[in-house]
């Protein structure tokens, strides 16, 4: 695949074409963090929205709260960027999750905490883009960029994973999908964004 066009064709595939297929690659992201935590994970129907960046913010939390984001870019084969939101709260139970250890264990947000979000981000993600490989052989072989776990209020937060997308459209095209435990003790927003320089007007 090659060139913008190239681009375009796959990533409308994904967001116009049969919604099993974007059900079906949020599913493996799922059944692969469910093996990942040991605790079932199920996700929402995903949804393909497009928002001025100004509202972009009320997508994610209120002000005053604090919330993570695990932040990678597509590097290869299929251009574009993913973020998991999760309040701070939740993010901390995942660790707990990751580490095998009783909830309540992690308390801040330190090198190992970050550290075990940035590899759910890693293999979310990855699980993703696998997906997505085999029902578009053409792209070649998807990998993630190493992620950054980023913490503070929403605006700050997202300040770092819209401006350079907001300069050059105003709008964002975002693939968004619910997450959570069936406890209920994590949950998190997945969102994968495609290359914000390519132009979705009709050829």
């Amino acid at each position: 695949m090659s060139g913008q066009n190239g681009q375009k064709e796959v990533w409308s595939d994904l967001i116009t074409g049969p919604k099993w297929t974007l059900y079906t690659a949020m599913q493996h992201v799922a059944r692969g963090l469910t093996d990942m935590v040991g605790h079932v994970i199920v996700n929402d129907a995903p949804q393909v929205k497009e928002m001025p960046v100004a509202q972009v913010q009320g997508r994610v939390g209120a002000p005053g709260t604090e919330i993570v984001a695990i932040y990678l870019h597509m590097e290869s084969g299929l251009r574009g960027r993913a973020v998991l939101i999760l309040p701070l709260s939740f993010a901390l139970n995942l660790v707990d999750l990751m580490m095998e250890a009783p909830r309540g264990t992690a308390t801040s947000m330190g090198l190992m905490e970050r550290s075990a979000l940035g590899e759910v981000g890693n293999l979310a993600l990855s699980f993703f883009l696998n997906s997505v490989a085999e029902s578009a052989s053409q792209v070649g072989v998807l990998q993630p960029s190493p992620p950054s776990v980023i913490v503070g209020a929403p605006g700050t937060v997202l300040n770092m994973v819209v401006t350079s997308a907001a300069a050059m459209n105003d709008e964002l095209l975002i693939v968004e999908t619910a997450f959570a435990d069936t406890a209920k003790t994590v949950e998190f927003r997945f969102w994968v964004l495609p290359d914000p320089t390519i132009n979705w007007a009709h050829d």
